[in-house]
């Protein structure tokens, strides 16, 4: 594999005018006009093997011709700095992608606003159907955008790679990114601990066994990171009956695939976008249920689930399960996420997203960073054991800067889910 990303000769390599002038938001909602643009390649073998019918044949008689994308950014009205974003995107006139999400809005020292943030879809390519990530970039104050997309099989077993390229404009610069790191998020943004929550945390005990872990890699086949994704680790205490699910990232193994793919000396800098922890009841299990996330282990009502200090959510539990003291704080020194929990008594999920402001990086805690469930019996009298599964997810996001130095990169990788069957039964 070349260790320089290649720059593809692409027809129409200029962008339609948008139809709103620059800097305009007044109609959020309005789509812009098509654009055609080359791609740059980060993964030419990858990509050259994806999009030829036959892989036989001569590959770059099917390779992408062109890609053509339109846009919309519709702000939330709860909150500005918030928006949801789609796009519509053609590759090579025949496969047609539609991604959606929601993106963060940046406040430049510069008080320009950086719009930025992965958006979802999938994409069918000889009958076989794949995981698209676009990393969406946009300046409030220009339509134009900048967009890298990764492309990822569904199947574990499939032997294609990844694929990484990018489209569009140069929005994000490397001093665009500093103007990033010079904000500091402002006292209004900052969570806030309050009293009862230290009161209620600090009577957390408990005794907790391992249930066993998982651990998952990015792809299997030819995948070109063979190393770990992420670990998830179950652990029960019967004496309260809760069950923690625990999750170790590792973003030094995404920086060292990049480093390989272009080049030591590249500047590259992963870490965590966004993670979930879900614990699910055995369809055979009626003996006992999810009661829920302990109370004191997640409060976000203060915060409407944005902002939320972390610190309080995990490491008490993390010190029960023998994480250093220092470890915990190097960890969690600041670190806040927008934290969203949704309890159903047979299935219950917790997730966090990061936004630029953190760099988030659970590579060094040897249990991991643990959700905590209660459980709770059907009746008093309630016996036997009980099944549940967990299942951890984990998305990276790694700042690339180009070869040449014009263009900084927002590049997103998914982990494959990490699950694992377990058996306890409740005291």
């Amino acid at each position: 594999m070349t260790k320089k990303f290649l720059s593809m000769f692409l027809a129409l390599a200029m962008c339609l005018s948008l139809a709103a002038p620059a800097g305009a938001m007044e109609d959020a909602t309005a789509w812009s006009d098509r654009c055609t643009d080359n791609a740059r390649v980060f993964t030419p073998q990858e990509f050259a093997q994806l999009f030829s019918t036959d892989e036989l044949a001569t590959r770059s008689s099917n390779r992408v011709d062109s890609i053509s994308y339109s846009y919309r950014m519709t702000k939330k009205p709860e909150n500005s700095l918030f928006a949801d974003v789609e796009m519509h995107i053609t590759l090579n006139g025949q496969y047609p992608i539609t991604v959606l999400g929601t993106v963060n809005g940046y406040l430049l020292s510069n008080n320009d606003i950086l719009w930025e943030g992965p958006l979802d879809g999938t994409v069918t390519i000889n009958n076989i159907s794949y995981s698209v990530i676009v990393g969406f970039a946009k300046l409030e104050s220009d339509n134009k955008i900048q967009a890298s997309m990764t492309i990822q099989a569904v199947d574990p077993a499939s032997e294609i790679g990844l694929i990484i390229f990018t489209f569009g404009d140069t929005v994000v610069t490397k001093e665009t990114y500093q103007l990033i790191k010079n904000v500091k998020v402002s006292s209004e943004e900052m969570a806030v601990e309050t009293e009862e929550e230290n009161i209620l945390r600090n009577v957390r005990a408990g005794s907790y066994t391992s249930l066993g872990f998982v651990t998952t890699n990015f792809a299997q086949g030819s995948f070109p990171i063979p190393e770990t994704a992420q670990k998830a680790t179950g652990f029960f205490d019967k004496s309260s009956n809760r069950l923690a699910v625990s999750i170790v990232s590792y973003t030094s193994n995404v920086d060292k695939y990049f480093k390989n793919l272009l080049g030591v000396g590249t500047l590259v800098e992963t870490t965590i976008d966004s993670f979930s922890i879900e614990l699910k009841r055995g369809s055979s299990t009626s003996n006992s249920y999810i009661a829920g996330i302990e109370s004191f282990d997640f409060d976000i009502d203060n915060n409407c689930g944005k902002n939320v200090s972390l610190n309080a959510l995990f490491e008490d539990i993390m010190g029960i399960l023998g994480v250093p003291t220092s470890t915990i704080s190097a960890i969690f020194d600041g670190l806040k996420g927008a934290v969203e929990e949704s309890h159903h008594t047979d299935n219950t999920k917790v997730s966090v997203n990061f936004d630029k402001y953190q760099h988030a990086n659970f590579d060094n805690s040897a249990p991991g960073v643990p959700i905590v469930f209660q459980l709770a019996k059907s009746t008093s009298s309630s016996t036997g054991s009980s099944s549940y599964t967990f299942t951890t997810s984990i998305r990276y996001q790694t700042v690339l800067l180009e070869a040449d130095g014009s263009q900084m990169n927002f590049i997103y990788i998914n982990g494959i889910n990490a699950s694992k069957n377990v058996s306890v039964t409740l005291g």
